[in-house]
C-alpha cells in the first residue's frame, strides 16, 4: 500500500469555530398548566463552551415579546423570570447570546388551565434575604407552601443553590411547612431557592441571597487580660471570643504587668516590655557592653584597667564604659588618671549619642570633662586611650562640680590658684585675734585649692611671728593631717602629701601657741 501526502501551500488563513451557546428550562415543560392572569416563575440555565458564564446574557420572551431583559446569569448559568400568563396558552422562549453574538434557545409551551388555579405559593421563611454567615457554620433553612389544587404536603418540593446546587427535598407537613439544616455551605454568595411544584406541573419560586464568609481570623487567650495573647494558645473565629484577643505579643500571659506595652523596671529580672531584653534603659545595660555603674554622684572613684579585650571600635582603641543616673541641671566632672597611658574621656548622652569629650583639663595626659547635665536619664561616661594599643590601670573619678573653691568648708576663706603651670602658689595673710578660733583663743585662717587625683602635694606654712602649725582638710571637710615642725629650720610646718581623689582641698594656718597672732 502506497500512501500519498500532499502538501498546501498559501495563505489560507485560520477559521476558529465558534460553539453556539445553550439554554435550558428547567422548571416547566411542554402542556404544563398554568392559570389564566396568573404569574408563572421561570428558571433556567444557560451554558457555553466557549466563553465565561459571566459574558453571557439571558432574555426571556412570552409569544416573542421580551418579558425579562438581557441579563447576566447567576455563576452556575441560572437565570429566572416571572412570566405573566394570559387568557391563552402561551410558548415561553429562553435565549442566551455570547460575546460572538451567537444565539441558544430553549422553549416550552405553558397551556392555560382552569380558571382560578395558580402556581403554588412559596415563602421562604428563614434566612432573611442578604443573611451573611461565617464558614462551617450550620444554616437552618424554613420556609412555607401552599396551593389550590393540591394539599400542602402532596407538593414536590427542592431547596437549590447556586453554588452548591440541589441542597434538600423535604416532604411538606400538613400545614405546609418545610425545613432542614445545611450543617455547611460553600463560602461564597448564594441564591438559595425554595421550589414547589403542584399535580398540573404548576410552579411556585422563592429566592433569597445568603453569603458565607470564610473569616479565617486568628485569636490568641489572653489569660491575664492585658490584651496581649499568648502564642501557643490560639483559635480561629469571625469574631473575638471572650478570653481572647487580636494579637500574639504577650511573652508571659500569667503576668498583667509583662506585656509590649509595659514600662521595663530594672533589677526585676523581668522582661517587662517583651522586647527579649532584659533592664534595657536600666543603669549598666544602656549604651554599651559593660554593666559598670558610678553610684555616687557626690563624689565616686574607682580603679580599672584598659586591656586587649577593651576595643569596642576595632580600632585597637581600649576603652571600658562606666554608666551614671544624672539629673537634669547637675554641674559634673569627670577625671581619669593614669600613668600608663594618654587618656581621654567621652561622655554620652541617654540616646547613646556623644555629648562631650576630651583628652585634657588634667594634669599632664590626664583629661578632666566638666558639665552641666541638661535632663535626667542614664548618662555613659568612657575611658579610652589617646593612641591605639595603649593599655594599662587608671583611677576615674566622678565629682559633684556645684561646689567652688573659697565656699567648700564655709570658713573665713582665702584661695590658692594650683592648677595651672607651675602648678604652685603663695599667700601672705596675718593671724588676728577676730580671726576663727579653734577653742581657748587659737586663732586660724582658711585656704582653699583644687587638686587633682594623683597629685603630689608640698604645703608649707611658714612666720616669724609665731610657731606655725597647718592643717589639711578634705573635700568632704574631714582632717587629712596635719604639722607643726617639718619645715626646714625646725620651726615651721611643712605638710607633704599625694592627693587620693579630687577636689576642693583646704588648709587652716595656725599657731602652736593660744593668743599668738601676726604675719605668715
Amino acid at each position: 500500500m502506497i500512501w500519498w501526502v500532499v502538501g498546501c501551500t498559501g495563505d489560507l488563513g485560520v477559521t476558529k469555530y465558534n460553539n453556539g451557546p445553550e439554554a435550558t428550562i428547567l422548571s416547566h415543560a411542554d402542556g404544563d398548566q398554568v392559570a389564566a392572569g396568573a404569574t408563572a416563575s421561570l428558571r433556567g440555565q444557560v451554558t457555553d463552551a466557549d466563553d465565561a458564564t459571566a459574558d453571557l446574557l439571558a432574555s426571556w420572551l412570552a409569544d416573542g415579546v421580551e418579558v425579562c431583559a438581557p441579563a447576566a446569569p447567576a455563576e452556575d448559568g441560572t437565570n429566572l423570570c416571572d412570566v405573566p400568563i394570559a387568557a391563552s396558552d402561551v410558548a415561553v422562549t429562553l435565549e442566551v447570546r455570547d460575546p460572538s453574538n451567537a444565539i441558544g434557545t430553549a422553549e416550552v409551551v405553558l397551556v392555560v388551565g382552569a380558571a382560578g388555579l395558580g402556581s403554588p405559593v412559596v415563602e421562604i421563611l428563614d434566612p432573611a434575604d442578604g443573611t451573611s454567615v461565617e464558614a462551617g457554620t450550620p444554616v437552618l433553612f424554613q420556609g412555607v407552601v401552599s396551593d389550590d389544587a393540591d394539599a400542602a404536603s402532596d407538593l414536590e418540593v427542592v431547596w437549590t443553590s447556586s453554588l452548591d446546587g440541589a441542597l434538600d427535598r423535604p416532604v411538606p407537613s400538613i400545614s405546609g411547612v418545610v425545613s432542614f439544616t445545611a450543617p455547611a455551605l460553600s463560602v461564597g454568595v448564594h441564591d438559595v431557592s425554595l421550589e414547589a411544584t403542584d399535580a398540573l406541573g404548576l410552579v411556585g419560586l422563592a429566592t433569597v441571597r445568603v453569603e458565607v464568609v470564610d473569616c479565617a481570623v486568628s485569636w490568641w487567650a489572653d489569660v491575664d487580660g492585658d490584651g496581649y495573647g499568648d502564642v501557643d494558645t490560639t483559635t480561629i473565629a469571625c469574631a473575638q471570643p471572650t478570653g481572647f484577643t487580636d494579637n500574639p505579643l504577650d511573652c508571659d500571659d500569667g503576668n498583667p504587668f509583662v506585656n509590649p506595652a509595659a514600662a521595663e523596671l530594672c533589677d526585676d529580672g523581668l522582661d517587662n516590655d517583651c522586647d527579649a531584653i532584659e533592664d534595657e534603659g536600666c543603669l549598666g545595660t544602656n549604651c554599651f557592653d559593660d554593666d559598670a555603674i558610678m553610684s555616687d554622684l557626690r563624689y565616686f572613684q574607682v580603679s580599672g584597667a584598659l586591656d586587649g579585650a577593651d576595643t569596642p571600635d576595632g580600632l585597637d582603641y581600649r576603652s571600658d564604659d562606666w554608666e551614671v543616673q544624672a539629673v537634669g541641671g547637675m554641674d559634673l566632672a569627670f577625671h581619669a588618671w593614669s600613668q600608663d597611658f594618654d587618656g581621654w574621656l567621652k561622655l554620652y548622652d541617654p540616646t547613646c549619642a556623644v555629648y562631650a569629650s576630651t583628652g585634657t583639663g588634667g594634669r599632664d595626659t590626664n583629661p578632666f570633662l566638666q558639665v552641666r547635665i541638661p535632663y535626667d536619664g542614664i548618662w555613659t561616661v568612657v575611658v579610652t586611650s589617646t593612641n591605639p594599643g595603649e593599655s594599662g590601670g587608671y583611677v576615674l573619678e566622678l565629682i559633684d562640680d556645684s561646689y567652688v573653691v573659697g565656699q567648700n568648708c564655709v570658713l573665713d576663706t582665702s584661695t590658692l590658684d594650683v592648677l595651672t603651670s607651675p602648678y604652685a602658689d603663695s599667700l601672705s595673710e596675718s593671724l588676728q585675734n577676730s580671726d576663727s578660733d579653734f577653742g581657748g583663743s587659737f586663732y586660724y585662717d582658711d585656704v582653699e585649692y583644687y587638686a587633682f587625683y594623683g597629685d603630689d602635694i608640698v604645703i608649707d606654712h611658714l612666720s616669724s611671728a609665731f610657731d606655725p602649725i597647718v592643717n589639711l582638710y578634705d573635700p568632704d571637710c574631714a582632717l587629712v593631717t596635719y604639722n607643726e615642725d617639718g619645715g626646714t629650720d625646725g620651726t615651721d610646718a611643712r605638710i607633704t602629701t599625694t592627693t587620693d581623689r579630687t577636689g576642693i582641698y583646704t588648709i587652716t594656718p595656725w599657731a602652736e601657741f593660744s593668743r599668738s597672732t601676726g604675719n605668715y
